[in-house]
This record gives C-alpha cells, structure tokens and sequence, in this order.
C-alpha cells in the first residue's frame, strides 16, 4: 500500500493534536488560494497523547461532530504522521526507469531493510544525480502500518475518506512555501527554523533554501508552560523566557548535528504562542528575527469567516494548511 494517492480537487487538511483537532479546507484557481472553511475543536485529556492515539473512541466523535458542524463540501481528508515515526531514505535508480518499473524497484529497496507487510511506503523523485544524468535521486519515506492504519480508522469510521496520508514536517514544507515574502531573500539559500510549540511537545523543522533538511521533536509545549507561569506578574515574559531557552537548546542541537553553521530566521507556531508579545520577546531573547506564521495574509476567505479569528488562530494551522494544499500542488 503506497501513502500517497491521486490528488482529488479539495479536500481537508485534518492534524490531530494532543489537545485539539484541526480541519482546513483549501481552493485553488487564478493563481490564488481560498479558504473555503476550517474548524479547531478541543480534545479531552488523554484521548491523544504525545501524538499517539489512546482513545480512538473520543476521538471519532470529536472528528464526526466537528464535521457536521463545519461547511465543508467535501468528505476527502488529508492526515499526517509525525516526522519521528518515519524512517527516510535517499536512494539512487536509473533514470530510464518506467514508472511501473521505478515502483518495483523502490519496492526492492524497502523490501531489503523492513518487511512490506510490517510497513507503508511512498517515494518522490528529487533530481538527476549530480554528475551523473543516467541515475535519479530518491526520497523513499517508510511508516509502520499500524501507526497508519489506526489514524485511518478513526478518520473513516468519523465518515471522512482518506486520500493522502503525508508527515508532519512535509506539510510544513508545503506551508512555508507561503510565507517567502516574510523570510530574507525570499529564503533562498537561507537556513530558516520553524517552530511549532504543541500542547505537550515541540518540533524544529528547519529548511535551507526552502528545502527540508532536518526535523526533531523534544518534550515541552502548552501544558508546560501553562503550569510553570501561573502566579507570573507578568506571562508575556515568562513564556518567552521558558519558550526561548527550549528554542535555543533545539537550535544548537541542530547546529551541531549538521553542517550548517547558522540560523537565518525563526517561524514560530502552534497554539502556545498566540499570547500577545511572545514572538517579540522571543526575538529578544534568542538574537534572532522571529515570525508567528501567518499562511493566509494574501488568500482569498469566505464571507462566513471571521477573517481576524482566521488570522489570530493562524499560527495553530500550520499543519493543517500543508495538508489541505496536497490537492492542489505535487
């Protein structure tokens, strides 16, 4: 079974967090988006933690009520795996290959390290070999079928159909193909960091010349922060000062794993951050332009929409928007 599918029209962008599920739905003509409606709907505690779903029960019910309450005009979603419970891999085919015959031997390839039947599997050809026009570079991402089986369970059994299942931290890519006007040189040949502070964990995923090159996850989000600043005389502060010291050990762990030697620019998401003044303080604090994501700015929103609650809540759909833009890019 391969992840990924022919793209339907529109369909929703479905991330299902720790402590909210959230679903957008996105169009696309004359070269502009739309946003066609989206929903953040609250989970009960311990119904998903750490990104594992624990009561798929709740879970179904939270997704099948929040679609009934919604206008969406479609019933085909897209979800997402985490980054950590992927394995990637860059392997090398020739470039001559049919497609029928790139899939067997991609199929090959995954079959040498893990069993197919204890896996899903999709690939994307990245480039010629560099040096070399007879071979191809190509991204093979392998998931365990459980994790992805159980995620598509509960979606369908909520009456939605699954047409993409993707990972995380590609749906940010995706996103962050929005938001060029807001990094240096449009983010070319810029090493950029976004951060998306969840309910109880934390991910770096960060991208050099707009290409995802690294992506880590560390215990630490909302619940955290909610508990360490309570009694604060001032919040603003202490979150940022909490947040930036988390921000700062993730981004040097990534300094010293890689080869890169800085970062450029910091996008800063998810739920945790939309108190007032965070990201300035932030930006402070760690000596690095900071920016709260804001995919929507130059999309078109329906007239049912509160385009400033849209606008507030933008940083908490940052995966979700990657998800729904799956119908209507590559």
């Amino acid at each position: 079974m391969r992840l990924f599918k022919k793209k339907p029209s529109t369909l929703i962008g479905l991330d299902i967090g720790s402590s909210a599920i959230k679903l957008l739905v996105l169009s696309h003509e004359d070269g502009r988006y739309t946003i066609e409606d989206y929903i953040i709907a609250p989970l009960p505690e311990g119904v998903v933690v750490e990104k594992l779903i624990k009561d798929r029960e709740a879970l179904t019910q939270v997704i099948k009520t929040a679609c009934d309450q919604s206008q969406f005009k479609t019933d085909q979603a897209a979800i997402a795996v985490a980054g950590s419970s992927v394995i990637t891999k860059v392997i090398q085919i020739d470039a001559d290959l049919s497609e029928e015959d790139r899939l067997a031997q991609v199929t090959f390839e995954v079959n040498r390290d893990i069993a197919l039947r204890a896996v899903n599997f999709d690939y994307v050809v990245l480039a010629e070999v560099e040096g070399n026009s007879d071979l191809l570079e190509v991204l093979v991402v392998t998931c365990r079928r459980e994790n992805v089986q159980l995620c598509c369970d509960v979606v369908q059994k909520a009456g939605l159909r699954v047409k993409f299942v993707d990972v995380d931290s590609y749906a940010v890519q995706r996103t962050c193909a929005l938001l060029t006007s807001e990094l240096p040189n449009r983010g070319v040949d810029k090493t950029v960091a976004v951060v998306d502070v969840g309910e109880m964990v934390t991910s770096v995923t960060v991208l050099h010349d707009m290409t995802l090159v690294f992506n880590h996850e560390a215990l630490f989000g909302h619940r955290y922060l909610t508990e360490a600043i309570e009694g604060h005389d001032n919040r603003v502060y202490a979150a940022a000062r909490l947040m930036s010291t988390q921000i700062q050990r993730m981004l040097q762990f990534f300094l010293s794993a890689t080869e890169y030697e800085r970062i450029d620019h910091v996008l800063l998401a998810g739920g945790a951050v939309l108190l007032e003044g965070v990201a300035d303080e932030i930006a402070r604090k760690i000596a690095i332009p900071v920016t709260l994501v804001n995919p929507f700015a130059a999309m078109f929103v329906e007239s049912h929409i509160d385009t400033n609650a849209l606008y507030k809540q933008a940083p908490a759909l940052l995966v979700s928007c990657g998800l729904a833009m799956r119908s209507l890019t590559t």
